[in-house]
């Protein structure tokens, strides 16, 4: 989106997050197309980056809700 600015330090973390950039995006029970979906999450949403493989991202929620994995391509993040 070509948004650019600054944050003080004490405001960020280490910690690696997610966020979903579609307007939907599925969480999946497994890295795979064909697994069972556990939540479909929403545009903006922020998800705590627990591993990555491949093409999938595992991800919580930041309310220490569900976890599960969803395509790298629906998310922005680090």
């Amino acid at each position: 989106e070509n948004d650019g600015g600054w944050i003080h330090r004490s405001l960020t973390s280490s910690a690696a997050y997610h966020i979903v950039k579609v307007k939907i995006a599925n969480m999946r029970s497994q890295p795979t197309v064909g697994s069972s979906i556990v939540a479909k999450l929403a545009y903006g949403d922020v998800l705590r980056t627990l591993e990555r493989r491949n093409d999938w991202v595992k991800v919580k929620q930041r309310d220490g809700g569900l976890r599960g994995w969803v395509a790298r391509r629906l998310l922005w993040g680090w």
